[in-house]
């Protein structure tokens, strides 16, 4: 009888882990849960604001080719012909050709806002990070054709590679310049 009064303290040890790694599942859990939202719609707001920018050079683009209808707002007190040297005056026009007209408008199909799906499901980010890739190497091949910028530098980089955010490039460049250090301190032994 005694040996069942002792028991139970013996199993003490065990019972206060398995609580505690229970708890600790628990909280892990919906940390993780929260943790992912953020990180989610982060990724996501970065993804839209960079198909809302290719949308927004599709438009400046269509609107600098000649003869082309321009979605640009045109108040009562401005005439045709105003509206079309104040285009003139701001950016040069595009020599319109039939290859940059048919890229514009694949691009434009690719960003076109209203298709864009705000669903969280496979499909639907899977569709987004497809028309993302496909939206960007279309805009640099246009950037070539109008022989405007450095692609590179004008679009920003892939949002969906984890080094492209500030933070991770700069982690990278201050792991790469202790890198060197340590190589050259090497060296001088």
């Amino acid at each position: 009888m005694a040996r069942d009064n002792f028991d139970s303290l013996l199993e003490l040890e065990d019972e206060y882990y398995n609580e505690g790694f229970r708890l600790g599942v628990e909280d892990g859990s919906r940390a993780g849960r929260i943790e992912g939202r953020i990180f989610g719609m982060q990724k996501g707001f970065e993804k839209y604001v960079e198909m809302g920018r290719l949308s927004g050079n599709v438009a400046v683009w269509q609107a600098r080719i000649p003869n082309q209808e321009t979605h640009l707002p045109v108040d009562g007190s401005r005439s045709d012909g105003n509206l079309q040297e104040l285009q003139e005056s701001l950016l040069p026009a595009l020599q319109a050709h039939s290859r940059l007209e048919k890229h514009l408008q694949t691009l434009y199909a690719l960003v076109e806002l209203e298709t864009l799906s705000t669903q969280n499901t496979e499909e639907a980010v899977s569709d987004i990070d497809d028309r993302f890739k496909r939206a960007s190497a279309k805009a640099k091949m246009i950037e070539k054709i109008i022989g405007e910028g450095d692609s590179d530098q004008q679009l920003s980089s892939n949002v969906t590679d984890p080094d492209s955010s500030p933070r991770a490039s700069d982690i990278n460049s201050a792991m790469r310049a202790r890198n060197q250090k340590e190589t050259s301190r090497a060296q001088d032994f």
